[in-house]
């Protein structure tokens, strides 16, 4: 099918990204924000001032929005400036979204076993993205697995490029 467009598979993907920034833009919020939409200000519960750090990266629709934080790099770039150039962890909460908190001091491990926990318990099958906990390098600006290994293709050992990443995540392999 490329062929007949003329277009080459990296072109297709950029298109598909700059094309998605443009209909479905990135927003990000704190979990503060997001809780006073769910529950009302007025119902809002007090956070503390050692709470936890943590942002919702989404499109302003906060439908099958999850993606953007891994086909575009500017919401994680913008997101490390806010936790003062930071690394940061991508928690896959489902299609829709993905949760980000500073990477110091956490253990990725105990991320992971929550991660999977609520993907079990609370979010419909169809909507899982993944299990695994990811990190945002800020001075490299890649993504890895929070491990610290780079995601690799496990038959091979070769390292998934950027769009296999893509793809994974936006539900068409995992």
């Amino acid at each position: 099918m490329l062929e007949r467009w003329g277009i080459d598979a990296e072109t297709l993907h950029k298109d598909a990204v700059e094309n998605t920034m443009k209909n479905f833009p990135y927003v990000f919020s704190s979990l503060e924000e997001v809780l006073s939409g769910l529950v009302g200000q007025d119902q809002m519960p007090e956070i503390g001032e050692d709470a936890m750090p943590l942002y919702l990266i989404s499109n302003e629709k906060r439908y099958h929005g999850a993606g953007i934080a891994f086909c575009d790099k500017r919401p994680l770039e913008e997101l490390s400036k806010k936790y003062g150039d930071d690394d940061i962890y991508i928690l896959p909460s489902s299609t829709h979204e993905v949760l980000c908190l500073p990477a110091e001091g956490v253990d990725p491990a105990w991320l992971e076993d929550m991660v999977r926990s609520v993907n079990e318990e609370h979010v419909a099958t169809s909507e899982i993205l993944s299990n695994n906990v990811y990190r945002y390098d800020a001075e490299t600006k890649e993504i890895t697995l929070a491990n610290k290994v780079k995601l690799q293709d496990e038959s091979e050992g070769k390292e998934e490029t950027e769009n296999e990443v893509c793809s994974a995540v936006a539900g068409t392999g995992r």
